[in-house]
């Protein structure tokens, strides 16, 4: 096959940059007004969790924290409050063990570095941000893997824009790469950059004589970034082990892939193992696995259904799109190397979605784990498009508009189902102004009926005891030797989230006040 001068691609490749730019910031202003003001939607939770991680790796200094998802503030009375799954570390800051450093330290050294306060609105355009190097970063890779497979420069382009439409436009991607942040979201640009350093590899002539450094690299770093990239590379290091036809180099990369599997799981360990404690650390680690795992107990949802809820009718465009590659397929024979170096990164693609039946609980709950659906998903609508005939390309191109329109109805129908949030927070900030004015959060001791998971954190700018009762306070008064406490009562507004209904004020005297939220 002939090989595509270099400067013909540089026009098109451009051009599909440009577009899914132009296209990333018509999502942003579809969604200006949710960035700009409080408001409900699926998982808020976790962006307030984030937010407080952010807030308290600024407060403390390494020594405390030793850069791990703390929950902890800066106070003095900010220690030593336990908080979820967390574990303390010598000075007392607890840290969250469900997730890897990276997805918070991210957030945070980009604040730092622009000088901005650290704030949902802030947060929301940082996942923005991350949502549109993804979408460019997949543009590139398939670009590239439909040249490789014989396409038109332009022809590819196209397609690999029309691909990467389910990662701008479905449910999920204009809600988790939005108003929620979570470390998932950062996996993706790594996920799409390790299948590009796998692409480089398989692709190259003869095999395996390119790459395979790049290839170990992202090995290493993906661990260090989100569990799910350990599900990825037991994938790879059995692909190479058994479906790439040169053995020898292949099996030695895969062994060198499982050393720099081990290295980043033993940074890892040793990482909180400094902070808090090998035993602790690894005792939690087996909690937090088993507690999202499939094996967790009052497991809710439908797979099926939570799958039709993140993407709506992009799935029904990607069963027509894997019909015509199945009937294109039957039609021609492409060269036998090349299709099966396609096939091989497809499947590397699908292999993370194994982790949401692993941790079938956290997939479930929590529809951001559910991103990594994009990629294979975006392989299929490019492949599939470039596949057919002009006037099916048509057909696809409209089904993409209606996909599309869908996806951000279903956006919109959330965030307005749970619009109850705007008025709790409104009520929740306007106790903590009522509290402020008896008495000083600062120096007080604060305990909650209700758990405790970030915003309340964050709308007290303090450590919150959790689920204990008024009876519990003078006890924590006394041991802080503070100004008092006060203790908050109320109800689970969402997930995670809520609604206080009074606060009750216990001085260093003994004297109490009560305050009815509004």
């Amino acid at each position: 096959m002939a090989t595509t001068p270099r400067r013909t691609h540089v026009l098109p490749f451009l051009a599909g940059l440009v577009v899914l730019a132009l296209l990333w910031s018509l999502t942003v202003q579809l969604r200006r007004d949710q960035f700009d003001a409080t408001v409900g939607a699926q998982n808020l939770e976790a962006t307030y969790h984030a937010l407080l991680t952010v807030t308290a790796l600024g407060e403390s200094p390494p020594s405390h924290h030793w850069l791990l998802p703390t929950v902890s503030l800066g106070r003095p009375g900010d220690k030593g409050i336990p908080w979820g799954g967390t574990i303390p570390t010598a000075t007392g800051d607890y840290v969250y063990t469900s997730f890897q450093p990276a997805g918070f330290l991210a957030p945070y050294l980009t604040f730092k570095l622009l000088g901005i306060a650290p704030s949902v609105e802030n947060l929301a355009l940082f996942s923005a941000s991350v949502g549109l190097v993804s979408s460019l970063l997949l543009f590139a890779l398939l670009y590239r893997l439909l040249v490789y497979a014989g396409r038109d420069p332009w022809l590819a382009a196209t397609a690999a824009a029309a691909g990467c439409i389910i990662g701008l436009f479905s449910r999920e991607a204009l809600q988790s790469f939005g108003v929620i942040y979570w470390v998932h979201e950062l996996y993706q640009p790594v996920l799409i950059v390790s299948l590009y350093a796998c692409f480089r590899y398989l692709k190259a002539e003869p095999a395996g004589t390119c790459g395979a450094w790049f290839v170990i690299l992202m090995a290493f770093v993906g661990p260090m970034v989100e569990w799910t990239a350990y599900v990825f590379n037991a994938g790879l290091v059995l692909l190479l082990w058994f479906a790439v036809d040169e053995r020898t180099a292949s099996r030695r990369l895969a062994i060198r892939i499982v050393v720099a599997t081990m290295l980043a799981g033993l940074i890892t360990v040793l990482h909180f193992s400094l902070a808090a404690g090998l035993l602790p650390t690894l005792m939690a680690f087996a909690r937090r696995f088993f507690n999202r795992s499939a094996m967790a107990s009052g497991q809710a949802g439908n797979p099926f259904a939570e799958y039709a809820l993140s993407y709506g009718l992009f799935l029904v465009v990607i069963a027509a799109l894997l019909l015509v590659l199945l009937l294109w397929h039957r039609t021609h024979r492409p060269i036998a190397k090349r299709e099966r170096v396609l096939l091989l990164v497809f499947a590397l693609a699908a292999i993370p979605l194994a982790e949401n039946l692993l941790l079938l609980q956290h997939a479930m709950q929590f529809s951001f784990d559910r991103l990594k659906f994009i990629i294979p998903s975006a392989f299929i609508i490019a492949f599939g498009f470039a596949a057919a005939r002009f006037w099916l390309r048509a057909a696809i191109a409209l089904g993409l508009v209606v996909a599309s329109m869908q996806g951000y109805r279903a956006y919109r129908h959330d965030i307005d189902a749970r619009s109850a949030w705007i008025a709790a927070d409104t009520a929740n900030r306007a106790l903590a102004g009522e509290v402020a004015r008896v008495i000083d959060p600062g120096c007080a001791v604060l305990v909650s009926s209700l758990k405790v998971r970030g915003y309340a954190n964050l709308l007290f700018h303090r450590g919150i005891h959790e689920q204990l009762s008024l009876t519990d306070l003078p006890g924590l008064i006394e041991v802080s030797r503070g100004c008092g406490g006060v203790f908050l009562d109320g109800e689970e507004a969402f997930v995670d989230l809520p609604r206080y209904t009074s606060a009750t004020i216990i001085r260093a005297d003994g004297t109490t006040t009560r305050i009815e939220a509004p």
